[in-house]
Protein backbone atom coordinates (compact mmCIF):
# COMPACT_ATOMS: atom_id res chain seq x y z
CA UNK A 1 0.00 0.00 0.00
CA UNK A 2 0.92 3.62 -0.78
CA UNK A 3 0.59 5.76 3.03
CA UNK A 4 1.22 9.67 2.65
CA UNK A 5 1.97 10.92 6.12
CA UNK A 6 1.09 14.50 7.03
CA UNK A 7 3.00 16.27 10.16
CA UNK A 8 2.09 19.41 11.61
CA UNK A 9 4.05 20.70 14.14
CA UNK A 10 6.61 22.94 14.30
CA UNK A 11 9.46 21.11 17.05
CA UNK A 12 11.23 18.32 15.29
CA UNK A 13 12.40 17.21 18.73
CA UNK A 14 8.62 16.96 19.48
CA UNK A 15 6.07 13.81 20.56
CA UNK A 16 4.42 13.97 17.50
CA UNK A 17 7.62 13.85 15.25
CA UNK A 18 8.29 10.96 17.42
CA UNK A 19 5.04 9.53 16.44
CA UNK A 20 5.83 9.98 12.96
CA UNK A 21 8.79 8.23 12.71
CA UNK A 22 7.96 5.55 14.64
CA UNK A 23 4.73 4.91 12.40
CA UNK A 24 6.72 5.75 9.17
CA UNK A 25 9.28 2.80 10.15
CA UNK A 26 6.29 0.68 11.51
CA UNK A 27 4.44 0.92 7.47
CA UNK A 28 8.27 0.97 6.31
CA UNK A 29 9.46 -2.34 8.16
CA UNK A 30 6.32 -4.26 6.21
CA UNK A 31 7.25 -2.97 3.06
CA UNK A 32 4.66 -0.32 2.41
CA UNK A 33 5.22 2.76 0.33
CA UNK A 34 5.56 5.73 2.10
CA UNK A 35 5.85 9.34 1.86
CA UNK A 36 6.14 11.80 4.03
CA UNK A 37 5.11 15.69 4.19
CA UNK A 38 6.44 18.21 6.96
CA UNK A 39 4.79 21.31 6.87
CA UNK A 40 6.63 23.21 8.72
CA UNK A 41 9.77 21.77 7.51
CA UNK A 42 8.29 22.22 3.50
CA UNK A 43 7.48 25.67 4.95
CA UNK A 44 4.11 25.17 3.16
CA UNK A 45 1.90 28.15 3.13
CA UNK A 46 -1.24 28.31 4.84
CA UNK A 47 -3.06 31.32 4.19
CA UNK A 48 -5.40 30.79 1.56
CA UNK A 49 -4.81 34.07 -0.36
CA UNK A 50 -7.77 36.11 -2.63
CA UNK A 51 -5.20 34.88 -5.74
CA UNK A 52 -6.01 31.03 -4.45
CA UNK A 53 -9.40 31.62 -3.95
CA UNK A 54 -10.01 33.05 -7.54
CA UNK A 55 -7.61 30.02 -9.13
CA UNK A 56 -9.43 27.37 -7.58
CA UNK A 57 -12.32 29.08 -8.65
CA UNK A 58 -11.66 28.55 -12.23
CA UNK A 59 -10.16 25.02 -11.86
CA UNK A 60 -6.62 26.34 -11.65
CA UNK A 61 -4.90 25.79 -8.16
CA UNK A 62 -1.22 26.91 -7.79
CA UNK A 63 1.67 24.48 -8.33
CA UNK A 64 1.80 23.72 -4.52
CA UNK A 65 -1.47 22.69 -4.19
CA UNK A 66 -1.68 20.69 -7.48
CA UNK A 67 1.39 19.44 -5.99
CA UNK A 68 -0.27 18.13 -2.59
CA UNK A 69 -2.99 16.60 -4.47
CA UNK A 70 -0.81 14.76 -6.89
CA UNK A 71 0.39 13.00 -3.37
CA UNK A 72 -2.98 12.50 -1.80
CA UNK A 73 -4.08 10.98 -5.59
CA UNK A 74 -1.18 8.17 -5.53
CA UNK A 75 -1.58 7.11 -1.97
CA UNK A 76 -3.66 4.58 -0.28
CA UNK A 77 -3.76 5.39 3.01
CA UNK A 78 -4.03 9.43 4.21
CA UNK A 79 -2.33 9.89 8.02
CA UNK A 80 -2.33 13.40 9.60
CA UNK A 81 -0.53 13.74 12.97
CA UNK A 82 -0.27 16.86 14.73
CA UNK A 83 -1.16 18.06 18.16
CA UNK A 84 -4.38 19.21 19.57
CA UNK A 85 -4.20 23.14 20.60
CA UNK A 86 -6.91 24.66 21.93
CA UNK A 87 -8.86 21.33 20.80
CA UNK A 88 -7.80 21.89 17.73
CA UNK A 89 -5.51 21.39 15.34
CA UNK A 90 -2.80 24.50 14.40
CA UNK A 91 -3.31 26.53 11.87
CA UNK A 92 -0.95 25.15 9.85
CA UNK A 93 -2.65 22.03 9.32
CA UNK A 94 -6.53 23.61 8.86
CA UNK A 95 -4.72 25.88 5.96
CA UNK A 96 -3.62 22.90 4.37
CA UNK A 97 -6.80 21.66 4.56
CA UNK A 98 -8.54 24.80 3.26
CA UNK A 99 -6.10 25.19 0.29
CA UNK A 100 -5.34 21.24 -0.89
CA UNK A 101 -9.19 19.35 0.14
CA UNK A 102 -11.25 22.35 -2.01
CA UNK A 103 -13.82 22.54 -4.60
CA UNK A 104 -13.22 20.47 -7.71
CA UNK A 105 -10.61 18.02 -6.13
CA UNK A 106 -12.29 17.00 -2.66
CA UNK A 107 -15.88 18.28 -3.33
CA UNK A 108 -18.09 19.52 -6.68
CA UNK A 109 -20.13 22.05 -6.36
CA UNK A 110 -23.95 22.16 -7.69
CA UNK A 111 -24.74 25.14 -10.03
Amino acid sequence: MRHLVIAAHPNTKSFNHAVVETYVAALEKRKHRVEWRDLYAANFNPVMSARDSAAIGHGRPSKDIRDEQAAIRRADVVTFISPLWWSGFPAMLKGYLDRVFCAGFAYMIKD
